[in-house]
């Protein structure tokens, strides 16, 4: 049997029907960031998060492993399985900067596509660890922020907002506030290669039957140590993927115990050992126009195709009821 972690379950507020209040009022919150954050669009309304797509795909091949465990096989993940899937790539912020080089984290949305089943997500960002412990202290930063957008204001020439850093020391306390920031500043200023050799992490665990585990892209190609970001990344991919393939190993690392793997806390590492359960393949190609428009679907990690599969943690509980609130936010 895997370790029990179903113990360290934590609600926000104390107890589940104290975080359901706490949720809904992120839905009306996240209402208002999308919003905020709509003027520095250009007057378009975009996602609260990742609002800049940089290369999408639509022919990617998702392989799943031909070992994986009985414990393990769920839904799309059967041994040996090959399915379509649809990659997003984007920066995280929620203004869409037309250069990639300034301060920024990187997404990629995966949707699995297997025949005769729902479609499956998975969501990750290219740093191991969230700067928020969880559901709350994220939906502290998004507010406090948006007006003017984090990045920009973390490390621009002007510094960060006063009344930024003020918002968020009222909503989580000075110490969680220097945590925070400084977490957000150090992942910020990292210079990547290109979006195609980066590793990219959920930072918050999903249940495949009785086993929970958090997940992560890495990629097969390593990356090299770069002093600073390409301006255009779509171009740099695009360079990329006309010469090979682009591949990656989706991985997963079990949940131990609160020690190493902390079920509720999203900004702390996760200390098993990683093992693969799938191939991601990005097929050569001369052209990244894709066939679908990545922008418009509304990724989630309670899409999933097998109900044996559940996001755990507030980040995700969070993720239940603040996505949809967010997409019906940017529809006229």
């Amino acid at each position: 049997m895997p370790p029990d972690w179903k113990s360290a379950v934590r609600y926000l507020g104390g107890s589940e029907p104290r975080e359901r209040e706490i949720l809904a009022n992120m839905a009306r919150e996240i209402r208002q960031v999308v919003a905020d954050l709509t003027g520095d669009n250009g007057g378009v309304p975009r996602r609260a998060l990742h609002a800049k797509p940089v290369a999408t795909f639509a022919n990617a091949v998702f392989r799943v492993a031909t070992d994986l465990p009985d414990e393990w096989r769920a839904g799309m993940l059967q041994p040996g399985a090959t399915h379509r899937a649809i990659v997003r790539f984007s920066n995280a912020a929620g203004v869409a900067n037309p250069r990639d080089d300034a301060p920024d984290l990187r997404g990629v949305a995966l949707r699995v596509l297997a025949d005769g089943l729902p479609a499956h997500d998975w969501l990750m960002t290219n740093a191991e660890c969230h700067h928020a412990r969880d559901a709350e202290e994220a939906m502290a930063v998004s507010v406090s922020f948006a007006h003017h957008g984090l990045a920009r204001k973390l490390l621009g020439a002007r510094g960060a907002t006063i009344d930024g850093i003020v918002g968020l020391v009222r909503r989580v306390g000075p110490s969680a506030a220097l945590r925070i920031l400084g977490t957000v500043r150090s992942q910020l200023k990292r210079p990547i290669e290109s979006l195609a050799t980066e590793h990219y992490y959920s930072r918050a665990p999903i249940r495949i039957h009785d086993a929970a585990m958090r997940y992560h892209l890495a990629p097969l190609t390593s990356p090299a140590q770069v002093d600073h970001t390409p301006v255009d990344l779509t171009n740099e991919f695009g360079g990329r993927i006309a010469a090979a393939d682009v591949r990656f190993l989706l991985q997963v690392q079990p949940y131990l115990n609160e020690a190493s793997t902390p079920l509720e806390d999203s900004s702390a590492p996760w200390r098993t050992a990683a093992r693969t359960v799938a191939e991601l393949v990005l097929p050569r190609s001369t052209d990244l126009t894709a066939s679908v428009d990545g922008d418009a679907i509304a990724f989630s990690p309670w899409q999933v195709s097998d109900s044996a599969c559940e996001p755990l943690g507030s980040m995700n509980r969070a993720r239940r009821i603040v996505y949809p609130s967010a997409v019906s936010a940017r529809t006229p």
